[in-house]
């Protein structure tokens, strides 16, 4: 990439240059520069009055004031591709000093705040050459996830379908094998989604849950693509090992779906439309409300014990594409294949539409591990408000026998003065609509990103 930059302290140092493309990081966010501002601070760097470089380098790249538009969001990141963002110039401390821990970080009391483009941190470049690598981690991760799915849910299916198995002459009726079986179905799914599969992809395993993420603008088409293409690689790797239940298992196509006997192509296909359409419907409500999302994962094992056991019978409540793509490839049972795609595709759409205000609450494309760094600097700011509150309560007491007024006592508070107000729009490196129009920046709607670039 091209940057302004200088050795700081050292007059006439400044040059156009390239410069070595940041690390892509999990969570970052890339942002193609628009405008890069130069104000008098830049003027003094360059005359050596001021700046420090980064730890470990020599030179600072300037460029704290710009304004750039997203390419591309990431899978954890709640900005949009197209969205205009301005870049937040200080850091908070690491530390945090108190000030830092209620979001006053220009007053910062130990010094220990990094600036872009000034302190420690480089700044924005004027031009870069447009190269993303190719996510490996989250692509890995995916495949995993799908694959232990596939292989946990559709081996209680065969050991509670197959032909030769013990359980059902141990559980004769077939609507108490089909609620167990959903339910451990589910449970496969929620532990993959707390694990650490979870965390780097956000668990979702299911093309019909990611296609949800993409319509809410949470996911780039690209990265779309990335998702889909490692479930259905996992599916299928998954779906090779249950190859191991020999006999058991093609005794019930290794668990593959199809549509009911007695019942048509269009009953089923409305089947899957349904049965995906409250899956995604529910998670929208959870994963939209702070309170309620930690408990995402917990609603799949009661969700799916009631769906298989009333539906499955109908289509064979599959809900993924992915989930009904492996067992299909390793047995040749390819019946109807496209309403598996078709019905889950098109709950998730009517999902969207009905709870599109509800999807604007959503920050991440994740079913879990939405504790964020601006998760955590939000409640340390919780927590150090509420100590302010107590001090300044405290302070404008009057002690015994004083009067309010008189000397030591808090003066009153006067009509129209300014008071704090905090935005909750802060993460990373970016400011959403909320806080930059409260400086006279217009800019398109987004929110909030974890970012290191």
């Amino acid at each position: 990439m091209k940057a302004v930059t200088v050795v700081p302290h050292q007059a006439g140092s400044a040059r156009f240059e390239d410069f070595p493309e940041p690390d892509a990081r999990d969570g970052s966010v890339l942002v193609e520069a628009i405008a890069v501002g130069v104000c008098g601070t830049d003027v003094e760097i360059t005359e050596g009055k001021y700046g420090w470089s980064p730890r470990g380098a020599d030179r600072l790249v300037l460029g704290h004031e710009s304004l750039g538009r997203v390419l591309d969001p990431g899978p954890s990141s709640a900005l949009k591709a197209g969205d205009l963002v301005g870049g937040i110039v200080r850091r908070p401390d690491p530390v945090p000093c108190p000030n830092c821990a209620v979001g006053e970080w220009d007053m910062c009391r130990n010094g220990q705040y990094t600036e872009r483009g000034i302190k420690e941190i480089r700044g924005h470049p004027v031009r870069r050459r447009v190269t993303k690598p190719f996510p490996w981690s989250l692509f890995l991760s995916e495949v995993v996830g799908i694959a232990l799915l596939v292989l946990g849910g559709l081996s209680c299916v065969i050991l509670m379908f197959g032909e030769g198995s013990l359980l059902p002459r141990l559980l004769p009726d077939a609507g108490v094998r089909s609620a167990i079986t959903g339910f451990l179905f589910g449970t496969i799914g929620a532990s993959i989604a707390l694990s650490p599969v979870g965390r780097v992809s956000g668990a979702h395993i299911n093309p019909a849950v990611t296609f949800g993420f993409w319509l809410f603008g949470k996911l780039s088409s690209g990265t779309l693509g990335v998702y889909v293409t490692a479930q259905l690689v996992g599916a299928s790797l998954g779906s090779l090992l249950l190859l191991g239940w020999g006999s058991m298992g093609r005794s019930v196509a290794f668990g593959a779906t199809v549509p009911g006997t007695g019942y048509s192509i269009w009953t089923a296909l409305g089947g899957e439309v349904v049965t995906t359409f409250a899956m995604v419907a529910l998670m929208c409500v959870f994963i939209a409300y702070r309170r309620l999302r930690p408990f995402t994962p917990a609603i799949f094992p009661p969700l799916f014990s009631f769906m298989v056991w009333a539906e499955s019978a109908i289509s064979g409540t599959s809900c993924n594409p992915a989930r009904t793509f492996g067992p299909a490839l390793i047995s040749g049972q390819w019946d109807s294949w496209w309403i598996y795609w078709a019905g889950p595709l098109a709950g998730t759409f009517a999902a969207s539409l009905l709870f599109s205000r509800l999807a604007r609450r959503i920050e991440v494309a994740k079913l879990y591990h939405f504790d964020s760094a601006h998760d955590r600097l939000a409640r340390r700011a919780g927590r150090g408000a509420v100590a302010m509150i107590v001090v300044c309560l405290c302070a404008a007491s009057p002690a015994a026998g004083q009067e309010p007024g008189q000397a030591g006592a808090a003066p009153p508070l006067q009509a129209g003065s300014a008071q704090p107000a905090k935005s909750d729009s802060y993460s990373g490196d970016f400011l959403s609509r909320s806080t930059l129009t409260a400086t006279g920046a217009a800019v398109e709607p987004g929110s909030r990103t974890t970012t290191s670039h």
